[in-house]
């Protein structure tokens, strides 16, 4: 039923409109339908059973109608699998197909035990020549439970702060989510789209922990329990206008956005603190019970103008200026009440100094002239932006403004060369800003966590970053060769950052935010794939790097947090059809963090070694074995990573029915019942490992049946002007 697939660069609705790329593309897949093909009906359900009271479920279902296309999806499982979603947004706010988990390697994967529900719709049609038309609605719930071992390492020139804990979480969300999109052609030279969406989400959650605190003579112990909900509306849309001169080339440009998102929360935490100095014969002893209920009220309105103007500079149309202003501007209000539960007292008493009202807005106008070149082989951009930004506010309670201005200058530049055929250089230079958060700014301490006091700073800056990218792309389709590489650069000025200061006695600290300069990051990534023996066998190499040098402060010392993640691999590939389709990968992943102050440096280390392979066996057409075998090799991350596990998947697949319409699959999951997810987090001064439970060992049984149903040039489809451009995954005229 396919006409044919295309990999399309997508440069968003304003470059399809004027032909005019900027920025870094989205590649996406267009799936043209033959035109006999494109009246019908097809989908598939699937359902299984397993041991330990797994279960699943899924329906598809497509109705085709030639320009008209809806799409039915519903999924329900307890197998860890991710349910298809709607994810909505894109360049052009469109509606995203739908994708159902697998259950290959990694497909009953993720932290915990998960239950997921979801069901939707997706919709597109062309109601007459002029208008077309795509959206959708989505519904999703889900359940988590997840028991995690932790460990943090705090560093310092003074002392190590040790943390070791155990968490039992559970978690539920719930989330609606409507999207659509209108496409307006009104004539050959003016274009509109208007794209609406609202979302609704509800999570609540439980959490119960212990922890033991170590620092120098002193130890903390602390039993505690939380739990929250949270609700939280989300509504606006975009507005585009596109104009097209009648000298070619020439444009004009006009679209505004608006969102506003709501959130409601209130939780509850008991903490039970025994503190210890034992320094004292004997030891001396203190405990403390907090126990403590919070209501935050928080909305933000953030609003978006932007008006562009394209004209040609040579009759060639080779080169062009722009000019643009953006206007952006974020209302933020939050409301946050902390009351106090006593012993002493039949009701709660309000915690002040934790509560508070703030009120604040960062705009920005943006002003940007650009000169482009547009050739056969390579196309350019070179401007220069200014920004004026203006952060401002106050909070009432507490007799404090805000009020700060800043005055930027950020390149803009972009160079792209096709050196030939599918083998193509970009490189781009920008830059942002990025205002401080809600927590950041309040000036209150939240003393929720005695060992663990967060005071915002309302003096803060917002943030300006720089970055230089650069990727590299070459193909070859006859031979199958294909290389890659990708290089990023970021250097952030006025990196809002934390202080930390340590409490002179105990285990506690108080954590602020100030802004610095120094904090870069570079990342790299590239793969190279080799065919050999007419594409029988493959070789591909793979490296992902990043280094990071962060800035903190603890205890006035300045830190230079200097972590490095390097992931080589290597992957054998045997493929041929119909009989096997094997692989064997190799890897290591490496962390390494410096922590160097002025007169204190330490270094820490950790890897993980990982070997695997994966296989498909293919039997009299109708029968296929598979297996997945992976090993990991655990060192450096403490007690909690003194697991290596080995992962034994396999399966059994029988195809029959006429048509091979029917399947039915035997899955063993797990078989040596050793998985586990073991993770380091980098932060800063902090290095956290974590052990966290994962789905173990079943045996799974499921049944799937495909139905196709195509009526053969039943319509001759009407003809239509070319669309501005295809909606992301899932383009017009297309599956």
């Amino acid at each position: 039923m396919l006409e044919n697939i295309q990999i399309i660069e997508d440069y968003g609705d304003q470059a399809n409109l004027t032909g005019i790329k900027t920025g870094e593309p989205e590649t996406i897949i267009n799936i043209n339908t033959r035109k006999d093909k494109n009246r019908g009906k097809f989908g598939s359900l699937s359902a299984g059973v397993g041991t330990r009271d797994r279960y699943m479920a899924g329906l598809m279902y497509n109705i085709f109608d030639v320009e008209q296309q809806i799409s039915l999806l519903g999924s329900f499982n307890n197998t860890n699998v991710a349910t298809f979603n709607f994810n909505g947004g894109g360049r052009g706010g469109g509606a995203r197909a739908g994708n159902l988990g697998g259950a290959e390697r990694g497909g009953f994967g993720g932290n915990g035990l998960t239950q997921a529900i979801s069901g939707g719709i997706n919709y597109r049609d062309k109601w007459n020549e002029k208008m077309s038309v795509d959206g959708s609605y989505s519904v999703n719930w889900s359940s988590n439970e997840t028991t995690s071992e932790n460990q943090s390492q705090d560093i310092n020139p003074l002392i190590n702060r040790i943390t070791k804990s155990n968490r039992v979480s559970e978690s539920s969300n719930s989330n609606h989510r409507f999207t659509f999109n209108f496409d307006y052609r009104m004539d050959s030279v003016n274009f509109l789209k208007i794209t609406p969406y609202f979302s609704y989400s509800h999570n609540e959650g439980q959490n119960q922990s212990n922890s033991q605190l170590r620092r120098n003579k002193y130890y903390t112990y602390n039993v505690g329990r939380s739990d929250n909900k949270s609700y939280a509306p989300n509504y606006g849309g975009t507005v585009l206008f596109n104009h097209k001169f009648n000298q070619r080339s020439r444009n004009l440009s006009i679209s505004l956005s608006t969102n506003f998102s709501a959130r409601t929360q209130a939780g509850n935490t008991l903490n039970n603190y025994r503190n210890i100095d034992s320094g004292y014969v004997p030891p001396s002893i203190r405990d403390t019970i907090q126990q403590q209920q919070s209501e935050t009220l928080s909305d933000n309105l953030t609003s978006n103008a932007r008006v562009s103007y394209t004209e040609p500079l040579d009759n060639k149309r080779n080169k062009f200026l722009e000019m643009s202003y953006e206007w952006n501007r974020s209302a933020n209000y939050s409301d946050r009440n902390v009351f106090d539960v006593l012993q002493t007292s039949k009701d709660p008493l309000p915690n002040i100094n934790q509560s508070n009202e703030l009120n604040y807005q960062f705009t920005t106008h943006r002003t940007a002239l650009t000169f482009k070149g547009m050739y056969a082989k390579y196309n350019y951009l070179v401007g220069i932006v200014a920004q004026p930004s203006l952060l401002n506010g106050e909070s009432v309670e507490k007799n404090i403004r805000i009020n700060y201005r800043n005055m930027n200058w950020l390149p803009s530049a972009r160079f792209a060369y096709n050196i030939g055929k599918d083998h193509t250089i970009n490189m781009n230079v920008g830059g942002r800003s990025r205002e401080p958060s809600f927590n950041q700014l309040q000036p209150i301490s939240d003393s929720s966590n005695l060992n663990n006091i967060v005071k915002g700073n309302p003096d803060l800056n917002a943030e300006t970053t720089y970055n230089l990218s650069i990727r590299y792309n070459k193909s070859d389709r006859k031979t199958g060769k294909v290389l890659f590489a990708n290089f990023n650069y970021d250097i952030t000025d006025d990196k809002i950052v934390s202080a930390r200061f340590n409490n002179v006695s105990g285990t506690g600290r108080t954590t602020t935010y100030m802004n610095t300069d120094g904090f870069y990051r570079i990342a790299a990534n590239g793969s190279f794939t080799q065919p050999f023996k007419k594409r029988i066998f493959s070789v591909t190499t793979k490296l992902d790097m990043s280094y990071d040098n962060n800035i903190s402060f603890t205890d006035s010392f300045q830190n230079k947090g200097q972590n490095w993640n390097l992931r080589p691999g290597l992957i054998f590939r045997l493929d041929i059809p119909e009989v096997i389709d094997l692989n064997f990968d190799g890897g290591f992943t490496y962390y390494k963090t410096t922590t160097r102050y002025s007169t204190y440096t330490t270094n820490n280390e950790a890897r993980t070694y990982r070997i695997g392979v994966s296989g498909k066996h293919f039997f009299f057409k109708d029968l296929t074995i598979g297996y997945d075998l992976y090993k990991n090799f655990n060192s450096g991350f403490g007690s909690v990573g003194a697991v290596n596990p080995f992962i034994i998947n396999t399966y059994a697949e029988y195809r029959f029915l006429k048509g091979k319409v029917a399947t039915v699959r035997f899955q063993a999951y797990d078989l040596l019942d050793q998985n586990t997810g073991i993770n380091r987090i980098i932060n800063e001064t902090t290095i956290t490992d974590s052990r966290t439970n994962r789905l173990s060992r079943f045996f799974f049984l499921t049944f799937s049946y495909r139905l196709m149903k195509f009526a053969a040039g039943a319509k001759k489809a009407p003809q239509r002007p070319a669309a501005p451009r295809p909606a992301a995954g899932k383009p017009a005229g297309s599956q």
